[in-house]
């Protein structure tokens, strides 16, 4: 009998084949040259099976499990029991303001009206206006519902367009009436296009996708759900049939003709286009708005997070993970690629700088482009106009321009893999055993930050506060390590003058010069980082010589050990 067992755990091949040729030599029976002979081949077959094997039974176990799936295939089978409809591709899209002009009311059909724009290499797109439901009208007559919008002489509409290589116009589908479903089979679909048509006998109706069963929902309720395959997409009518016969949703009938109509995609092409044309009755009052959010597969990173909170949101805005969810599915920016809640922070008034209640603020950063600056950009404001209805009621939903702070580190570790780690955006925590001590942090864009001013220019800040979310040092007159708060800005003479903080006083002041002895300009809580600012300080308005805050400098209270980009605070970690 052989003392030497082989060993169990080897996925290297060398490993392997060594560990398969000592339990051969060891059986006192054979006498083969394994390093010379035919029992050479056999050994090396017998490894690279066990090699094989060994990577298909780990590779079926990280496959079983959403966290380490790396498989497009598998992420679409582990989401599917969250209702979590993956899109193949998607167009880029951009959300245009049509002003009329013509004299007369002029409609917007679905799938027909289209608008050019040029990417950066120069190629021309082709974007169309899908509608939506809030855009819909039934006709009182018939009650069929069309979507399309219409726009009276001198008003405008703002409206979300999506690219398209081309589009599908009433395609008519074949139906497995007895399991009430049908297969899309095309993964250039973008879903947020997708609308479904019924013939039924008293017209063209449409039916309305929903996201997770619903208690409300009748049996007459014209309803579909939408799940992602490997081909493309299957759609069903109603949901599963229960035990006495009936379906939740409204059933397709034999007899019936559905119809499907989309748009099928480029993918990323067309994203950064801009220079939109105008017709001849309307004009695009905001031309150089960029296209964005177009991709050619789907992001499994971002798959990983957003499946789970579609399962946990059931189609309601409640917690922070329904908003970012319902923020990335409505698009119109580039997300990152390692962690969404990068590029989207949402918080409630409370903890926000203005310290109210009642309002939900959203911050976003564009991996590409960088963050959004003025609340009033096209892409912001289709991102209130689409998910507004959906908030609580007593709510109100805004957006806030992000603080931007600029981090810089000295790391005593790789600098690769700290960026690695901790790249630009928002709700990241830096320890310092992870990168070592740090020398100081940035809040504020120099030459662009006016505090106190009111105006409509991105060059303005209507909000006098800003919050850190981080404790900070202390300084004047308990400082031991030199000025570890500083407050940079123009006087009304253009003069460069600095301020530091005072914490004899709660909360600490922020004082002119090193000592104290000048104007007090604002206050600084030390515990929470909020920075408000004395509007009576500066002067207004800014083209008559408003005093110009460039900058602020603080080192982060250092026994935390760590830097917090939280919420609407927005992080540059430099090396």
């Amino acid at each position: 009998m052989a003392d030497n067992f082989i060993r169990l755990g080897n996925l290297d091949y060398d490993e392997i084949k060594s560990s398969l040729k000592d339990f051969m030599q060891s059986q006192s029976d054979l006498g083969f040259d394994f390093d010379g002979s035919i029992a050479a081949t056999v050994l090396d077959l017998l490894t690279y099976n066990t090699l094989y094997y060994a990577f298909y039974s780990n590779m079926l176990i990280n496959e079983s499990f959403l966290e380490s799936a790396q498989r497009l295939e598998s992420v679409i089978s582990l989401v599917k029991p969250f209702g979590y409809a993956i899109s193949h591709r998607a167009s880029a899209s951009a959300n245009l303001n049509i002003e009329n002009n013509s004299g007369s009311p002029v409609t917007l059909p679905p799938y027909v009206s289209s608008f050019s724009a040029t990417s950066s290499s120069g190629i021309m797109y082709t974007f169309y206006y899908t509608g939506g439901a809030d855009e819909e009208v039934t006709d009182p007559q018939s009650g069929e519902v069309y979507n399309q919008v219409t726009i009276s002489d001198g008003s405008s509409k703002l409206i979300s367009v999506y690219q398209g290589k081309s589009a599908i116009i009433n395609l008519p589908v074949s139906v497995d009436y007895d399991n009430q479903k049908f297969e899309i089979r095309d993964t250039s679909v973008d879903i947020r296009t997708l609308r479904v048509y019924v013939q039924e006998s008293d017209g063209l109706k449409q039916y309305t996708r929903i996201d997770n069963t619903n208690s409300s929902i009748s049996q007459q309720d014209r309803v579909y759900y939408l799940e992602t395959s490997n081909t493309g997409y299957t759609v069903y009518f109603g949901a599963p049939r229960s035990d006495d016969g009936n379906i939740t949703g409204r059933g397709v009938g034999e007899t019936e003709i559905v119809y499907v109509s989309y748009l099928s995609s480029t993918g990323s092409a067309a994203n950064g286009s801009k220079s939109w044309l105008s017709g001849s009755s309307i004009t695009i009052t905001n031309p150089n708005v960029i296209a964005k959010g177009g991709f050619d597969s789907p992001n499994i990173n971002t798959i990983k997070f957003m499946g789970p909170r579609e399962f946990a949101s059931a189609g309601r805005l409640v917690t922070v993970s329904d908003y970012q969810k319902a923020i990335v599915d409505v698009g119109g920016f580039n997300i990152s690629t390692v962690d969404t809640k990068r590029n989207v922070g949402v918080y409630g008034s409370p903890q926000s700088a203005v310290r109210t209640t009642g309002t939900v603020f959203f911050s976003l950063y564009d991996q590409i482009n960088g963050p959004f600056t003025n609340a009033s950009n096209s892409t912001i404001a289709g991102i209130i106009n689409d998910l507004d209805d959906q908030v609580m009621a007593g709510l109100t939903f805004e957006y806030k321009v992000p603080t931007e702070a600029i981090i810089t580190f000295n790391l005593n570790g790789s600098s690769t893999v700290f960026g690695e780690n901790h790249s630009t955006g928002f709700n990241q925590t830096i320890k310092a055993s992870e990168v070592g001590t740090w020398s100081t942090v940035q809040a504020g864009l120099s030459g662009e930050r006016h505090v106190g001013i009111i105006g409509d220019t991105d060059a303005y800040d209507q909000n006098n506060m800003i919050d850190l979310k981080n404790k900070l040092e202390r300084t004047f007159p308990d400082d031991t390590a030199g000025n570890t708060f500083t407050v940079h800005f123009l006087d009304s003479a253009g003069a460069a003058q600095f301020a530091v903080l005072d914490i004899t006083e709660t909360p600490a002041n922020i004082v002119v010069s090193s000592d104290g002895s000048g104007d007090i300009i604002g206050t600084a809580e030390m515990d929470s980082g909020r920075i408000v600012f004395d509007e009576t300080k500066f002067f207004m308005p800014y083209n008559s010589g408003a005093i110009n805050l460039y900058g602020i400098t603080a080192n982060y209270h250092s026994t935390l050990s760590e830097i917090k980009i939280k919420d609407e605070l927005l992080g540059y970690p430099i090396a």
